[in-house]
């Protein structure tokens, strides 16, 4: 529906609404409405308003709908909520967003029990505090810095969320929000939590999403009615001392980057039922681990546990297990007459004994000879193991990972898998080192060029093959149905040797032999007609291959936008993970040539 036909249909609603008195009116379907209609004035007993589309202000007269108890305006850029959403003495719920700048202070006005607002504002009303019946609260703003002092006087908050792109500051006052059941930050730059944050006595749900937290207050163990807590982030090593005191914990759900320790107290959590640990850093579990009987979910991911509780099968209410802690030589025994432990759930990913422990991060021997182990070796890791693993290694090691891999023809599903790991995070390093100068573009520029030749070539071999074979042929007629000719191109990278002075081809410890070896062919053979009667070349030339009218370079790097990139070029860089540095090595194709006819075939 366009602008015109929503503007329309949101009259007709009101002209509806008004006749039949209603009190409730949802116009939220009607995104392209370009202006709020001035005609809801007539709705005088209308309780419930909800809105959408496209405009860019809430008008001063939304303050004269008095009995509106209900309000939720959603458009793409509202900047402003008018001073005289104060005169709305009814209102319990309202919701704007997109785009808000500025919260007007006469909002404390209105009696709201739930309010969510989104937009780019820097901080609250200095007054904010003052909706003492504010039950729920949601904050978006990548603006967001700080909350005012009297944000602790919300006496009724039960829920909260906030969202800031910004190192959001919360005053002390934040711990004397009494009545707070459910927290949520989604605050990736936020440093520190006020200390009062342990005095949150009613909190039993805590999200903590920040990657620039350094550490837990100590305070937070005050937290005695926490039952659930999420924490995403990549600063902090350890948890609180007093962490063990949250003892109506049941649900521990930890993502980290930093995490290399567990506290002391943390048998103290009698009553913890699943715990999730993505903790790559993670060196050990705590001692007493095993006290946790109430335990029934564990799912542990890290790289440098190198063993586990020889006790944890002792947990008697254990349902789900799921380890992926590859260093870990020996798995706990579990009873096999405890039916509650579900062993198909169990997942023990198992460190191969030819990998000792070495000064590499992460316990991974790189061994100078037999790369082969090393990428078998790989076949045994889960893909999120496998993903850090890849991440630590040098080009010259990803490199050799390469190398060690099967032929293509002798590669197996996992094998493949694997290669693409690999060659995906050797394509990330790569790219992040191109060089964009004028010679190294310029490089790039010529293999495009001489991908457009060789199809040029190639096509130009299979018109003279065809004629050949046209001039032969008794039966002339639908030669072009009967007779194809498939073009394969084949990237090379010769080499002048120094001692014969003579052009080879590059030696099997060069990955680009293997990424040749490895190459998805697709892209770089096309089976066109050719009628040697019309001379006809439409077929050719409107493939992909070799069309100018689409120009691949958006798809490949913005420094390529002066220049032209055939189909290859984005075939090889996005389907193929070559980087730009190994395009750049091209400096000559294979060119076979294939004609086919419905009765029979040969290779010429």
């Amino acid at each position: 529906m366009d602008k015109g036909d929503s503007n329309a249909e949101a009259q007709r609603r009101i002209k509806i609404c008004a006749e039949k008195g209603k009190k409730r009116l949802d116009l939220s379907d009607l995104r392209n409405m370009s202006v709020i209609p001035e005609s809801l004035l007539c709705l005088k007993n209308l309780q419930t308003l909800l809105i959408e589309g496209n405009f860019n202000e809430i008008p001063n007269w939304i303050g004269e709908l008095k009995q509106l108890n209900i309000l939720s305006i959603s458009s793409h850029c509202i900047e402003n909520i008018p001073p005289e959403i104060g005169n709305l003495k009814k209102l319990k719920s309202l919701t704007v967003r997109n785009g808000v700048m500025r919260i007007p202070t006469s909002m404390v006005n209105c009696p709201l029990e739930e309010l969510y607002v989104k937009g780019s504002f820097e901080t609250l009303p200095k007054v904010f505090g003052n909706l003492k019946e504010l039950k729920n609260l949601a904050l978006y703003s990548d603006k967001l810095k700080s909350l005012p002092d009297s944000f602790g006087d919300l006496s009724s908050l039960e829920e909260l969320t906030i969202s800031s792109g910004k190192n959001l500051r919360l005053p002390e006052s934040f711990g004397d929000l009494r009545s707070l059941r459910k927290l949520s930050f989604f605050a990736y730059k936020m440093k520190a939590l006020p200390e009062s944050f342990g005095n949150l006595c009613s909190l039993q749900e805590l999200s903590l999403y920040t990657d620039s937290m350094e550490a837990l207050p100590e305070s937070f163990g005050k937290l005695y009615d926490l039952e659930k807590f999420y924490f995403h982030n990549n600063k902090a090593n350890t948890l609180p001392r007093s962490f063990g005191n949250c003892k109506k914990l049941k649900t521990l759900d930890i993502k980290s980057e930093a995490l290399t320790e567990l506290p002391a107290s943390f048998y103290k959590l009698k009553n913890l039922q699943t715990i999730h640990l993505d903790t790559f850093k993670l060196k050990a579990l705590p001692l007493y681990f095993s006290r946790l009987n109430a335990l029934e979910e564990i799912v542990i991911f890290s790289g440098t546990i190198t063993s586990l509780p020889k006790n944890m099968g002792q947990l008697k209410n254990l349902k789900n297990i799921q380890l992926d802690t590859h260093n870990v030589q020996k798995q706990p025994i579990f009873p096999k007459n405890v039916s509650c432990v579900e062993q198909k759930y169990l997942i023990i990913n198992k460190m191969l004994s030819v990998w000792p422990k070495s000064k590499c991060r992460y316990h991974l021997q790189r061994k100078p000879h037999g790369f082969e182990s090393k990428f078998d070796a790989l076949k045994n890791m889960s893909f999120k193991y496998r993903e850090k693993i890849l991440k630590d290694y040098s080009l010259k090691e990803l490199d050799a990972l390469l190398l060690s891999a099967p032929m293509e023809f002798e590669a197996s599903d996992r094998d493949r898998a694997i290669f693409y790991d690999i060659q995906v995070e050797r394509y990330c390093k790569m790219r992040d080192r191109f060089r964009p100068s004028k010679k190294n573009i310029l490089r790039i520029v010529e293999v495009s060029d001489q991908f457009l030749k060789a199809w040029e070539d190639g096509f130009a071999k299979a018109k003279t093959m065809l004629e050949a074979i046209y001039e032969k042929e008794q039966d002339k007629s639908s030669f072009e149905d009967r007779y194809n000719a498939k073009i394969e191109l084949i990237p090379k990278n010769f080499y002048r040797n120094p001692k014969t002075s003579e052009w080879e081809g590059r030696d099997y410890d060069d990955a680009f032999t293997i990424l040749q070896d490895w190459l998805r062919t697709g892209a770089f053979d096309m089976t066109v007609s050719y009628d040697p009667a019309t001379k006809d070349e439409s077929d050719f030339r409107s493939r992909l291959h070799v069309s100018r009218e689409l120009n691949w370079n958006i798809f490949i790097a913005r420094f390529f936008k002066e220049h032209y990139l055939c189909y290859a070029i984005y075939e090889l860089c996005s389907r193929n993970h070559w980087a730009l540095q190994d395009i750049a090595k091209i400096n000559d194709m294979y060119i076979n040539i294939e004609i086919s006819c419905e009765k029979e075939t040969g290779e010429f």
